[in-house]
């Protein structure tokens, strides 16, 4: 079942925020792709209007675990990944650079599977070693997956094409969240530790629990290994790899760590809420959830514990606002135009919108069951959109008018972004057809006052599916 929608900014202001963003490439929608965990879908969110466009099901062959022929393997697997992470079908996804699949790391079936976007069918999976494929990242140019094989203690390269695992690497004690380098050189990643070990315990049993790991992308080699005394959460690096911002395993705040120095140079504790205990938040993460705006200034981190965003400048490490969101944000990106932050509101079932520059939630949408790892995108109307019944692609078209010189102008405007056919009649004449913008015909004078009074038509042929068309209408009348 597709998601509501509750929008709590005026429509206008939205629209007004969103100016400048490309969204004017023809064809394109900036969107948010969100893993609902435990409802094991995936939503397409139109980031600049707040609209749920559509639910992809990212296990329609079952939900049980990939190890299901072994049955002793499979109950102790099961009970492995629920006590890890609970009931979690779609950990972390990823898209190719076309924008056509959708990667999905599928935590509680134990495999990485590829959805196409546009007719959301599954194409193949992958096992990952282990009872849990964990947070995953994806090269530049679409070629390799990153995944954390969190039980095995070490990350799988999977290659696309070949849909085969050609390579790994070993990390810390339970690698966990994934991220490349701006060039898609080296690869980060941070491990939390066994958390189902007692953490007194977890530095007997090799590799060290709390590891920061970074590797050459193409060879898998090691370049540097920093620990830390704490499990490694959601982070993000400059894109001169000097800094780290991370959460940190039960921390109620932030650090910034030193790549050259190799240690944290900064750190900020947050606002806990009055009566906050472990039952408040999960796994050991009273904080999870960490975007960087796109000139390295905030922060914006979900503070899970006590239900809150909070924005940090990254300049003095002191909370410019913290903002009240719904239950257990638990994921936070930044959207495909950079001006927003995303928080998934795990427990609530929603998603926030937070506006970095007006410091505030701008809307709140319902989402499926357990929300957690968003990517922000820009995809194509005719992938995302592609079938006739999906909500809220529709897109919103008016007839423009404008008298110039006794002549009548009229322009198709709005969304035009996946029409591909305009044609313009007056009763039953076909008085022009266009199959590029601008989508407008000029009506001299003398037309005009022959057809003045009468219905002008324009039929619009939408990129949704075979036969979907829209008519928007107006009347004519003489100019002058």
């Amino acid at each position: 079942m597709l998601a509501l929608v509750s929008v709590v900014w005026p429509a206008a202001a939205a629209a007004s925020e969103a100016q400048g963003l490309p969204e004017h490439a023809r064809g394109t929608r900036g969107v948010v792709v969100v893993a609902n965990a435990e409802g094991g879908t995936v939503s397409f969110v139109e980031a600049r209007r707040f609209r749920v466009l559509r639910e992809i099901d990212v296990v329609p062959d079952g939900r049980e675990t990939t190890f299901a022929d072994d049955p002793a393997h499979a109950l102790f697997g099961q009970r492995l990944v629920e006590a890890a992470g609970g009931e979690n079908l779609a950990q972390d996804v990823d898209l190719s650079p076309d924008g056509r699949t959708l990667y999905v790391s599928r935590g509680h079936r134990g495999d990485v599977a590829a959805f196409d976007i546009a007719s959301g069918a599954l194409r193949w999976k992958l096992r990952i070693p282990g009872f849990r494929a964990d947070h995953m990242t994806i090269s530049p140019d679409g070629s390799r997956l990153y995944v954390s094989a969190l039980t095995e203690n070490e990350v799988q390269v999977v290659d696309t094409g070949q849909r085969a695992v050609i390579g790994t690497f070993p990390a810390g004690q339970w690698p966990h969240d994934n991220h490349l380098s701006e060039d898609g050189a080296r690869l980060y990643n941070g491990s939390i530790g066994n958390i189902l070990a007692p953490e007194e315990l977890r530095p007997a049993s090799p590799p060290p629990p709390y590891q920061l790991t970074v590797v050459e992308a193409a060879t898998n080699e090691r370049l540097a290994a920093h620990t830390f005394d704490r499990g490694i959460r959601p982070f993000a690096i400059t894109r001169d790899e000097t800094r780290m911002y991370t959460q940190l395993s039960e921390y109620h705040g932030v650090v910034e760590f030193g790549l050259r120095e190799g240690r944290i140079l900064r750190s900020r504790e947050l606002p806990i809420d009055d009566g906050v205990t472990e039952e408040d938040y999960d796994f050991e993460a009273p904080h999870h959830g960490l975007a960087m705006s796109r000139d390295e200034g905030t922060l914006c981190l979900a503070g899970r514990a006590s239900d809150y965003v909070a924005l940090v400048s990254t300049r003095t490490m002191a909370p410019t606002a913290i903002i009240e969101v719904d239950d257990g944000p638990g994921w936070a990106a930044l959207g495909p135009g950079g001006r927003r932050c995303f928080v998934a509101n795990t427990r609530a079932d929603t998603l926030s919108a937070i506006s970095l520059a007006r410091r505030r939630e701008i809307a709140r949408i319902r989402l499926g069951d357990g929300p957690k790892q968003i990517e922000g995108a820009w995809l194509r109307a005719s992938v995302v959109c592609a079938g006739r019944r999906v909500a809220g692609c529709t897109p919103r078209l008016r007839l423009r008018r404008r008298c110039r010189g006794g002549a009548l102008r009229v322009r198709l405007g709005g969304e035009t972004e996946a029409v591909r056919r305009v044609g313009f009649r007056i009763g039953r004449r076909l008085i022009g057809r266009d199959r590029k913008p601008p989508f407008a015909r000029t009506i001299g004078p003398r037309a005009l006052a022959r057809f003045e009074g009468r219905r002008l038509r324009a039929v619009a042929s939408v990129s949704r599916g075979p036969g979907l068309r829209l008519v928007r209408t107006a009347t004519l009348r003489r100019c002058g």
